[in-house]
């Protein structure tokens, strides 16, 4: 019966533990900018994106049921592509 009570009680401290840090929220500051990029082109099946801090342009490809792909679009040497 002991050893009952025993498993019980772990089993319930365990559960606090785990789940004490479910509820936590993170703080966002008053200055945090609330959207970081732009959609510079859309069609069916990708779309580009801008990013309004740094200029770098990004290439979002829709898979459909397989997710999304994103990559960074480059120039000829490697840098990222800022636009013209």
């Amino acid at each position: 019966m002991k050893k009952i009570l025993f498993v019980m009680l772990m089993v319930l401290v365990m559960m606090v533990v785990c789940l004490s840090g479910c509820n936590q929220t993170t703080k966002k500051s008053n200055d945090a900018p609330t959207h970081e990029m732009t959609v510079v082109d859309e069609t069916t099946g990708y779309t580009i994106y801008k990013h309004d801090v740094t200029g770098v342009y990004y290439f979002c490809r829709d898979g459909g049921s397989y997710g999304r792909s994103v990559c960074v679009m480059v120039n000829a040497d490697g840098t990222p592509y800022k636009g013209e």
